[in-house]
């Protein structure tokens, strides 16, 4: 379980709610390494879904964060550890944000997976990388 704050706007950050929620495990039958790729990716070239991502080597996570002028809708902490070659897990932390906006984030997640499998147009942009 973590903490999550409930979407807030800068503007009136004095009165802040909270609750607790459960982190949240997505398993891949995908190769560590080339997750990494592809949530990179994805995140670098959509902009819809977050206003900031980026990566901290020293924890190995990604932290993404949705604000809409001064509403702080979302923010989650992301890492991606591996089962073995084949197999991963992707650990999704929410920090900040409604049921839907984290639930939002999570079909969105579990779509690019989807489409990584189903699809040659992600796979042919690493091709070189592998």
């Amino acid at each position: 379980m973590t903490t999550c704050l409930i979407p807030f706007s800068f503007d009136n950050a004095d009165f802040i709610q909270y609750r607790f929620v459960p982190k949240i495990s997505i398993n891949c039958d995908i190769n560590r390494d080339i997750l990494c790729e592809i949530i990179q990716f994805s995140f670098i070239h959509h902009n819809g879904i977050s206003s900031v991502f980026g990566y901290n080597s020293s924890n190995d996570e990604y932290s993404i964060k949705k604000t809409i002028k001064n509403e702080f809708l979302l923010h989650v902490t992301l890492s991606i550890k591996s089962i073995d070659y084949e197999n991963s897990t992707i650990i999704v932390k929410p920090l900040i944000g409604s049921d839907k906006e984290i639930k939002n984030f999570v079909c969105y997640i579990k779509e690019i997976v989807n489409l990584y499998k189903s699809t040659n147009f992600i796979v042919e942009h690493f091709v070189d990388k592998i």
